[in-house]
């Protein structure tokens, strides 16, 4: 007899749906279509090159060596030079070479005795005084006699070790009333030498020969108080 028409769902579900729908020739069609060769071309730096010629290359090393590499293009058949040299001996006559080799460094607590730092800080010290292109000699002086007092007495330090530091060699002495700049002015407007009848040119002069020693004596004397005080920490 005549088959028996059939449902979509059942076709479906029985497998006979795809089997009887007419083949799908052309839904490939486009992957049978084979694709054509790119190119590739080299990717670039898009920034611009820092060196564009050869240079030479240095680079400081351990153990106080210079590294420098020559400007040479291996990839035009030139040899690759590398250069080593040490740093000492470039400089061994300069003056900073001369101060690295006296510097009793590197300063560790085990190797470096602390009787070669003070001989190295006196020795500083003493050329600071000896140097007139330095502008201040004496802070110069001060900051190395500073120096040997931290290593003498490992690093501690109080108030009157400072103030006699800088006492030290300090013979500066001026009158009440001036300033230091004045120190060594003679003030000869002196209340007692205004009202000082005429006497003749001897007397005078020994007068006032008299009078400045006098004054100094007792400056001298209020001075060496003032610094004996100072000493002991008084501040007032």
């Amino acid at each position: 007899g005549d088959p028996q028409p059939t449902s979509l769902h059942a076709d479906y579900t029985s497998g006979r749906y795809y089997i009887n729908q007419p083949p799908l020739n052309d839904y490939n069609s486009v992957a049978q279509i084979p694709w054509a060769g790119i190119e590739q071309v080299p990717s670039r730096p898009l920034t611009p090159e820092k060196y564009s010629i050869p240079h030479v290359c240095a680079k400081f090393g351990p153990g106080g060596q210079l590294i420098k590499v020559l400007p040479n293009l291996p990839s035009e058949g030139q040899p690759a030079l590398v250069e080593i040299h040490s740093m000492e001996m470039v400089m061994q006559h300069s003056s900073e070479q001369e101060e690295m080799r006296a510097f009793p460094g590197p300063l560790t607590k085990d190797d470096t005795h602390k009787v070669d730092v003070i001989n190295y800080a006196q020795n500083k010290a003493t050329r600071c005084s000896q140097n007139d292109a330095l502008i201040d000699k004496e802070s110069a002086r001060l900051l190395w006699d500073f120096v040997v007092l931290l290593c003498r007495q490992n690093g501690t330090v109080v108030g009157t070790d400072i103030a006699e530091l800088l006492l030290q060699d300090h013979k500066t002495v001026w009158l009440p009333g001036k300033s230091p700049n004045e120190a060594n002015l003679i003030d000869f407007t002196n209340e007692a030498v205004d009202h000082m009848p005429e006497e003749s040119g001897e007397a005078q002069l020994s007068f006032l020969t008299d009078s400045l020693i006098a004054t100094i004596d007792s400056l001298e004397k209020e001075t060496e108080r003032f610094r004996e005080l100072l000493l002991y920490g008084r501040k007032k």
